[in-house]
């Protein structure tokens, strides 16, 4: 059988049928123009919206490939090849990275008007880089969150916020207290570049555990756990990006988590963006040791023969050029191998604690009987202004060598005149 237009049909063979066939055929074929004349016109620009953004600012193709790798739209899920911590569910993994338009943004305000200045938190922060690295890493958290202190401080040891938030980490006092951190007149180790990192890695960590993802969790640590957790029921979803499309956060959060992802992004690729990692000197492994208060950096530094500066470089946190007082010593951080000469010279250092009218401190080793000699009073004599029921002395102590009161043991009858 030969097919012709009306068998298409299934009219058979009649020319009126042809003309009907022909003028159905023509009007389905309009109205399908039409309509997908329509569709390109409304669905495809709001799917346009939905696509990635224009890629970052970059010369080198490898580069471009890498960065469109992240340029699907992603979700706020954590890399699938992270391996989670029984105890805590923390993932040790990196933090899947985010590309928009909020972090080209970012990327294009670092590498470019403000391009000086991140040069500049780049070159404060790479002293610390290791020693923050390793610490993150020690307490199961990604080491990439080195650049949330560059946001945060610029690495700035002296950064104090509006809010009196201090130190690489921006730390409050009630959440530094809480993460053990000392702060008074004397120490503050918001400022302790080791400490205060120790905190800052047990606190992401914390929040990462209650609210599930990173992005979450760093939200949570720019504007507080309470506004979170207000802003998720707001928006009723756990997404960070969901909740910025729904403006269920604050504005400097919805900014916050893109501009982590930018200066992370910029700070993996400096070569590309043509910024120079300068030679500067490491934050130096160090040790504690125990040093009685009242002796300063300078004099340590005389007695062990340690190059001038490398003791207060090394201890921020301690606010004044004394070593504070503490009945057992104040702890300090000392640069290996130095720590070997200040343990070793612990009698010269004793010896040069500023001292008290009346008070002596017991000497490495030292028992009660020795310090009893050298002080040229006797032993019932120390353990009686000094209230001590046993012999019992421990390094560091102070005693009394002098009485500075006076009460009579008992009543005695006064003498007569003869």
């Amino acid at each position: 059988m030969e097919f012709t237009r009306g068998s298409l049909c299934s009219v058979g063979e009649n020319p009126r049928n042809d003309k009907i066939a022909n003028d159905t055929l023509k009007g389905v074929t309009f109205l399908t123009f039409g309509f997908l004349l329509l569709f390109h016109h409304s669905v495809l620009p709001a799917a346009a919206s939905n696509a990635p953004a224009a890629k970052p600012p970059i010369q080198d193709a490898a580069l471009e490939q890498e960065i469109l790798k992240f340029s699907e739209p992603g979700s706020d899920v954590d890399d699938d090849a992270a391996v989670p911590n029984p105890k805590t569910g923390v993932l040790l993994g990196k933090i899947p990275f985010e590309f928009n338009h909020r972090v080209e943004g970012w990327i294009k305000y670092f590498t470019g008007r403000e391009r000086a200045r991140f040069q500049r938190y780049l070159n404060r922060g790479l002293p610390y880089r290791n020693v923050v690295e390793d610490i993150l890493e020690a307490n199961r958290v990604p080491a990439e969150l080195f650049y949330l202190g560059l946001i945060e401080s610029g690495f700035s040891l002296t950064a104090r916020s509006r809010m009196r938030a201090v130190g690489i980490w921006q730390f409050m006092k009630p959440t530094a207290n809480l993460y053990g951190l000392l702060v008074n007149s004397d120490v503050d180790e918001r400022l302790d570049p080791v400490r205060s990192t120790e905190a800052a890695a047990r606190h992401l960590r914390d929040l990462r555990r209650q609210f599930g993802s990173w992005s979450l969790a760093l939200a949570a640590y720019n504007a507080g756990v309470g506004r979170i957790r207000a802003a998720v029921r707001k928006g009723r979803s756990n997404d960070f990006w969901t909740l910025v499309r729904k403006r269920a956060l604050p504005a400097e959060t919805m900014q916050y988590i893109p501009k982590f992802h930018a200066a992370r992004w910029v700070g993996e690729h400096l070569t590309e963006y043509g910024f120079a990692e300068q030679d500067v000197p490491d934050y130096p492994d160090v040790e504690s040791v125990r040093i009685p208060g009242g002796v300063t950096f300078s004099q340590l530094e005389s007695i062990a023969e340690i190059p001038e500066g490398s003791l207060k470089f090394a201890n921020p946190h301690v606010l004044k050029e004394r070593i504070p007082k503490a009945s057992r010593g104040f702890e300090i951080w000392v640069p290996e191998p130095h720590h070997l000469k200040i343990r070793a010279k612990y009698q010269q250092i004793l010896d040069q604690a500023a001292p008290e009218p009346g008070v002596t401190r017991v000497g490495r080793g030292e028992t009660l009987k020795q310090v009893a000699e050298r002080s040229r009073v006797s032993i019932s004599y120390l353990r009686r202004i000094n209230a001590l029921k046993t012999d019992q002395v421990v390094e560091g102590q102070r005693l009394k060598v002098k009485a500075q009161d006076y009460h009579a043991v008992k009543a005695r009858k006064r003498r007569g005149k003869r």
